[in-house]
């Protein structure tokens, strides 16, 4: 997927340098409870791209509102991870 050209909508101004691969995004639209389960996962061992990756796959099929909001929720938690 490296060979794609780069992404210039709204995403990719927003999260272009934090989820370079980011299409569309996550399912439910419950995000009071995903900033707990990613950071569980981080500690789990899962990497920040890898989180980044289910997201952006999910999204797909849940649509990029959800998907945006995941992604931001996912950003914050990283951040205050390191």
């Amino acid at each position: 997927m490296a060979d794609q050209p780069k992404q210039v909508g709204g995403g990719q101004k927003m999260f272009g340098d934090f989820a370079p691969k980011l299409a569309v995004f996550t399912a439910g639209g419950n995000t009071e409870q995903l900033g707990s389960r990613l950071a569980r996962a981080l500690d789990n061992g899962l990497t920040q791209e890898e989180l980044t990756e289910a997201i952006t796959h999910v999204t797909l099929y849940a649509g990029w509102p959800r998907g945006m909001s995941a992604m931001g929720v996912a950003k914050q938690v990283f951040a205050d991870k390191i």
